[in-house]
């Protein structure tokens, strides 16, 4: 397994829309304020955030979990995750023998 770029991550999910997200059907909806194009006198604009593809037919029947799975990935648990991260790597250096 790669290490992921913990800043890299940060960065993409300080960019992005603030979570909570929540899954809705096959969607994953982004709500709040959006800021930017797509957002006019407050009206929340929909996507498609993401999508398989590989052709695997059997992959269709993953939407839901897929979705599910995206909307938890929101940039404020992604923010933590990345926090805790840190933190965890700080005790072990600490705890490291010189």
């Amino acid at each position: 397994m790669t290490s992921p770029d913990l800043s890299k991550l940060e960065a993409l999910a300080r960019a992005a829309t603030p979570g909570p997200w929540t899954a809705r059907a096959s969607r994953v909806r982004c709500s709040g304020s959006l800021g930017g194009a797509g957002v006019i006198g407050g009206v929340t604009v929909e996507w498609e955030v993401a999508r398989t593809t590989n052709g695997r037919p059997e992959d269709g029947l993953r939407g839901p979990a897929n979705t599910a799975f995206i909307a938890a990935c929101s940039p404020d648990v992604i923010l933590a995750l990345c926090a805790r991260v840190r933190q965890l790597e700080a005790v072990v250096v600490a705890a490291a023998p010189e």
